[in-house]
């Protein structure tokens, strides 16, 4: 009998992915959607978080549950009612889940849920964060603070839980990596603010890796940050993108306050800085495939 993947979120970056490696490996893969687009090997059950709908039958035949979806907190401005969006589409799309699995006959093995190191808040780098360093203050911090505690719920039925708090997300698809080779593929390469702040990233067949490995591994349980083991600073990052790209890199940096100027309060994803370990997965017997930064931007961009 073939394993069950339920995905939440399955039709973007990080899900689009996912469903085509776990189809490689001989999973059997459906997703949680707003619109009935199964392409004949992934099903699509209908759902709508905000009206507490989902379609009858789609967490009872699940084995596992990835729950990916959320509203994007990098593509729109952050005003207060789309801050409410961005809190909303993970606790309600968690709150709805739960409830399924409360009121429902189920046969799951496992929940992984997102979350990410912006929990963390905006530290300053001088130190390495780890799964029991404190939560920041930041509205960040609060929405994946508000997303694993209604995680925690699911963990309360019984149901093996791992939640994964991922750093930045390396792909050519989507994220944060085609805006950075904007810029450095017209040899325009530079720090972003000060350069210092860290950059915790991971390789999206890495993260794609983890998540497999959350699935597959039952001593799994908890919090595990989904990171490379090797974090580098903002100018290291952007002088190892223009080498691997063969172009110029330019000091002086992008002044800070002309990206708060552009971005408002999303300017903290890039000017803050997060040093964050991945000691914790990689004890748990996980083995990287793109360490550091240089083979793993080489792999996507070759």
């Amino acid at each position: 009998m073939h394993t069950k993947v339920l995905i939440t979120g399955g039709s973007g970056l990080l899900g689009s992915r996912l469903t085509a490696l776990l189809l490689e490996k001989g999973y059997k893969v459906a997703h949680l959607s707003r619109s009935r687009n199964s392409d004949g090997e992934v099903k699509a059950f209908l759902w709508d978080p905000a009206k507490g709908m989902i379609e009858p039958g789609a967490v009872e035949s699940a084995h596992y549950v990835v729950h990916l979806a959320g509203a994007s907190v990098a593509d729109h401005s952050w005003s207060k009612e789309y801050k409410e969006t961005i809190i909303k589409s993970r606790s309600e799309s968690t709150q709805l889940l739960f409830q399924e699995l409360k009121t429902t006959g189920y046969q799951l093995k496992g929940f992984i849920s997102a979350s990410a190191i912006g929990y963390y808040g905006d530290e300053n780098g001088a130190h390495w964060l780890n799964e029991s360093s404190p939560a920041g203050q930041e509205f960040l911090a609060q929405v994946c603070k508000t997303w694993e505690a209604e995680a925690d719920k699911i963990e309360s039925l019984g149901i093996r839980l791992v939640k994964l708090r991922i750093g930045v997300v390396l792909s050519t698809e989507g994220g944060a990596l085609p805006q950075l080779l904007k810029p450095s593929r017209f040899g325009l390469a530079a720090p972003l603010g000060s350069g210092r702040q860290y950059m915790s990233w991971i390789h999206i067949d890495d993260l794609c890796g983890i998540i497999i490995k959350a699935i597959e591994d039952s001593s799994m349980k908890g919090v595990y940050n989904a990171v490379a083991p090797e974090p580098e600073t903002n100018e290291r990052f952007m002088e190892i993108l223009a080498g691997v790209l063969d172009k110029p890199f330019i000091v002086p940096a992008v002044p800070a306050f002309g990206i708060k100027l552009a971005m408002g309060e999303r300017a903290g994803m890039v000017l803050g800085s997060l040093r964050v370990s991945s000691e914790k997965i990689e004890n748990a017997g996980y083995a990287f495939q793109y360490e550091g930064l240089r083979p793993a931007l080489r792999q996507l961009l070759d």
